[in-house]
């Protein structure tokens, strides 16, 4: 078979099975691990990291990391490769999907180095301590709007919305999701460096009164899928954010807690949140109503009364004597969209 052909299959061998099948064999599979156009998928040992490259019971001895299109830890040891990224970041230049796992202490030298990972399209960031703090002058955030390739990323790391707002425009990135607190204000100051953005998710949509709303209105074209799992933000912020994305066809709130405000008639009045959302085609929200005394029977009429809202669950916390509504409004289209 042509060459091109076993580089093809050998994208599909995890790097060690690669090696044990192949090297030593002969010239013809040695020139071919050797060469330059060799991409593989590794599943990192830590011996791959303690012995030095030059020894010949170490992997890059066979495999060069500049050869790497994508790796992950082979047990729980998740800091050995970020270490191992932070060592050979200027020879990752081929790596198109990374997960790392981390300490505060790396933050720094991670998105120091994450820029020169040029060729990074997929990337998953977690930090393995929520309260570890980082004196870090930049963000995650910042950081990935300056890589060039990256479409999907996904920051499972409490990052400050103190961070430094010097944003470049990324016109690669399809895919977001935060994990994390975030301001509608701050979503509506980084949508407009992703212009190619399709799919954002958010873990949980809250107010910050440091960082004001933008002034100006500005509309998002190309924003499809909204995933909000907690929603702790004003309604007019809320409101403001839809407004931005006209062309939104899917948006899923799962937890809308409603304790005893003034917002009821949110949710009970078809001119406010039902028009909102009328011209999305894939909608649902889970709302938690908390009432007290009679407003229980009140609201619950209100709610039956409502063709659009569905009653899902009734029940009593005794301990507080606090009543419990779990009503979800939902309004599916036949017509499934691909994004």
């Amino acid at each position: 078979m042509p060459s091109e052909i076993f580089l093809i299959i050998f994208r599909y061998i995890e790097v060690h099975d690669l090696i044990t099948a192949f090297a030593n064999l002969n010239s013809y599979f040695d020139s071919l691990l050797a060469s330059s156009h060799l991409r593989v998928h590794a599943i990192i040992c830590p011996n791959d990291i303690s012995l030095p490259p030059k020894t010949s019971n170490s992997l890059w001895h066979i495999i060069k990391p500049q050869n790497l299109c994508s790796m992950k830890m082979k047990d729980k040891k998740q800091t050995l490769l970020v270490e191992f990224v932070l060592c050979h970041a200027n020879d990752l230049i081929h790596l198109t999907s990374l997960t790392l796992v981390m300490e505060g202490c790396h933050i720094e030298g991670i998105i120091r180095i994450l820029p020169l990972l040029v060729d990074l399209k997929h990337l998953f960031i977690k930090k393995r301590s929520r309260n570890t703090e980082t004196n870090s002058k930049n963000s995650f955030l910042t950081t990935i709007l300056k890589m060039k390739s990256l479409c999907t990323c996904t920051m499972n790391e409490w990052f400050t919305e103190h961070a430094e707002r010097n944003f470049t425009s990324s016109n690669t990135i399809r895919k977001l999701s935060l994990k994390s607190t975030v301001s509608a204000s701050l979503i509506l100051l980084i949508l407009p460096y992703m212009p190619s953005l399709r799919v954002f998710r958010i873990d949980t949509l809250n107010s910050h009164d440091f960082l004001p709303f933008p002034q100006e209105k500005f509309i998002h074209d190309r924003l499809a899928v909204l995933e909000i799992r907690s929603f702790g933000s004003e309604y007019w912020e809320f409101e403001r954010l839809i407004h931005a994305a006209p062309n939104l066809r899917h948006l899923r709130i799962s937890y809308w807690p409603l304790y005893g405000n003034d917002n009821h008639d949110i949710f009970l009045n078809p001119n406010l949140f039902k028009r909102l959302v009328e011209y999305i085609s894939d909608v649902t929200v889970d709302v938690d109503f908390s009432t007290h005394g009679d407003d229980y029977t009140k609201i619950q009429n209100r709610i039956k009364g409502c063709s659009w809202l569905t009653l899902e669950s009734v029940f009593d916390n005794y301990l507080d004597a606090e009543t419990v509504l779990q009503v979800v409004f939902e309004k599916k289209n036949k017509i499934k969209h691909e994004f």
